[in-house]
């Protein structure tokens, strides 16, 4: 249980709140121009279709079955630290995969319970449910509590900001609105980090909706990356991609990813870092809201 259980979102301060959000470049660690985050999704559904659907059942499987296996040799190769987003049905189902990837130096995040389950039509105890559950599957197996965040779809709920604020959690991909972190919502003393996310260097939308080829991913990368890097020779930038086991984990996107990091390693002044790290750094330099 949360000390904070009795408080509702009237409580919550900021832009969640209806306040102008106020993103801010600061100093970045030896000076680095840029922070780099990879974010991996590895999700698992729940399955509760009737009939079964097997041939999408077994395509989910194969993410935490072998995609998952590949991308991260890909990554490992290449020595970036990986924002691990996993379903919390992942953490159950295979928890020694996931105590692997905490050992192996990569942040284990939370993204919901099942991806048939979706935070934004979720209820106020639901929603806290599926939050708190997440947390402590994850620290159940890694001995620590994660305090990253993205919804499915990066759709958060009504209460979701809530519900992370009430479990620890001290980040989250749910919003969409600014190339920089900034602090979307607080809780008393407790803050909430807005992390940039990506719907465009993302491999989903790219190769399984859209049918393009990974180059496009590559494309994006290099583009969104070089443009970033420029514009943080003035001020410091943040920069992030997004990769699914069950796609990325292929051949061919393995393939994909290991170009667009390596890429990115031949450049210096990139922070290579995790969520946890750059999110703790924005939050160590950036004041505490005023109601």
């Amino acid at each position: 249980m949360s000390e904070l259980d009795g408080r509702t979102t009237a409580d919550l301060i900021g832009p969640v709140s209806g306040a102008v959000p106020d993103p801010r470049a600061i100093p970045l660690p030896n000076g680095a121009r840029m922070a780099f985050t990879l974010q991996v999704a590895l999700e698992a559904w729940a399955d509760k279709m009737q009939p079964p659907d097997w041939t999408t059942i077994s395509l989910h499987l194969y993410g935490a079955r072998t995609g998952i296996h590949r991308l991260m040799d890909t990554i490992d190769q290449q020595g970036v630290p990986g924002c691990i987003h996993i379903s919390g049905l992942v953490a159950e189902r295979w928890p020694e995969l996931i105590a692997d990837l905490h050992k192996n130096g990569h942040e284990i995040v939370g993204h919901g319970w099942a991806q048939d389950e979706a935070m934004a039509s979720m209820d106020e105890k639901t929603d806290l449910d599926v939050v708190r559950r997440c947390a402590e599957v994850v620290e159940k197996i890694t001995g620590v509590r994660p305090v990253g965040w993205s919804s499915h779809g990066s759709r958060r709920g009504d209460y979701t900001v809530l519900s992370l604020l009430k479990e620890g959690y001290f980040y989250t991909r749910d919003f969409r609105d600014a190339d920089l972190p900034y602090v979307a919502a607080q809780l008393d003393d407790r803050r909430l980090l807005a992390m940039p996310r990506t719907d465009e260097i993302n491999d989903l939308p790219i190769t399984n909706r859209h049918g393009l080829p990974p180059s496009v991913y590559v494309e994006f990368f290099k583009r969104s990356f070089d443009q970033l890097y420029a514009e943080g020779a003035k001020a410091p930038t943040c920069f992030t991609c997004v990769t699914h086991a069950y796609v990325s984990g292929k051949p061919w996107g393995a393939a994909a990813i290991a170009e667009c990091l390596h890429y990115a390693k031949s450049h210096e002044g990139v922070w290579f870092a995790t969520g946890r790290e750059i999110a703790q750094h924005y939050l160590d330099h950036l004041p505490m809201l005023e109601k």
